[in-house]
């Protein structure tokens, strides 16, 4: 899950300023594979909210990985159970696109951490300036 949210992180900044930029929307985007940004985060929902359990790193094929997990860094344990506190700044970014996921950062973090509200006021705002 690790690489999933590494790698949708700056996709979904970038598709805000798109959209702020140009008002079009990359998040909704699909492809001809049928893949979007939404898709992404979508499926990832269910793992972040607990309904789903992932085991971290098992199929992984960087070499740094296992070098990670050889010197037993915490955070990079072959098989740990993915914590689902992780996804928090990923949906975060992604509400901007999707205000529903509040509901769901709530049930992660009942009292959010100032960075992650500052981050959706933000969306808040950006949000109202091109309605």
């Amino acid at each position: 899950m690790h690489y999933q949210l590494y790698n949708l992180e700056p996709l979904i900044k970038l598709a805000v300023i798109i959209q702020r930029a140009t008002g079009k929307d990359y998040y909704h985007y699909v492809g001809t594979n049928k893949a979007s940004i939404a898709h992404c985060v979508e499926w990832t929902v269910p793992f972040i909210t607990g309904e789903l359990q992932h085991a971290e790193y098992v199929h992984s094929k960087v070499p740094f990985d296992r070098q990670r997990a050889a010197i037993k860094e915490s955070a990079y344990k072959i098989g740990a159970d993915f914590n689902p506190q992780a996804g928090l700044y990923m949906l975060t970014l992604a509400e901007y696109f999707q205000p529903s996921l509040h509901k769901v950062i709530l049930t992660l973090q009942p009292e959010i951490h100032r960075g992650i509200a500052f981050i959706q006021v933000l969306n808040k705002v950006r949000r109202n300036v091109h309605t």
